[in-house]
């Protein structure tokens, strides 16, 4: 039935309350044994695949993987923890079981930092990776990253430039038009 932790309990009980024959009671001891040390399985799959998966035990021992990664580990508290460069960091708390399959899927979400744009004239429109976003100031989060960024008004001479949102900076730009 696969319930391997009730089996110990009971294994040991019969060990404790028994007055079995030394035979009997060694078969009991390396089926014991054997249970003990049956890992459980531990399935992580991430969007986006290949992000990087840590699992970290009481101690901060860490073994790491790219997903989809399956960890096998002995019963315990551990912490899984997903990073990937442009996403924000996820983390669970999980507790395993002797030898029991566990599914975990993440989604990690694209970390956003603030671009503001002050174009000159005033009225000119912004565009950010061919999108019109607006005309006039602009202010506003994006995944970070590489983009681009164009300004135009009339018979102004427009911007263009490509630029990358970095992690924990946030970019400005004050633009005259010619």
């Amino acid at each position: 039935l696969l319930r391997y932790t009730e089996a110990v309990a009971w294994f040991e009980r019969f060990l404790k309350e028994s007055g079995a024959e030394a035979g009997a009671r060694r078969i009991v001891e390396n089926r014991l044994r054997v249970l003990r040390n049956l890992k459980a399985r531990v399935h992580v799959d991430c969007v986006p695949q290949g992000s990087t998966v840590m699992l970290i035990d009481p101690d901060g021992v860490v073994e790491e993987g790219r997903t989809p990664h399956v960890f096998k580990v002995t019963a315990g508290r551990y912490t899984l923890r997903l990073v990937r460069e442009g996403y924000l960091p996820q983390e669970r708390r999980i507790v395993t079981d002797i030898g029991q399959p566990y599914f975990y899927q993440f989604t990690l979400e694209t970390q956003q930092e603030m671009l503001t744009v002050r174009p000159n004239p005033a009225a000119a429109r912004v565009f950010l990776d061919q999108k019109l976003v607006g005309a006039g100031f602009y202010a506003g989060r994006l995944p970070v990253g590489k983009h681009t960024l164009a300004v135009e008004y009339g018979r102004h001479e427009p911007y263009a430039t490509v630029f990358v949102l970095r992690p924990g900076h946030r970019l400005e730009y004050d633009i005259v038009l010619k």
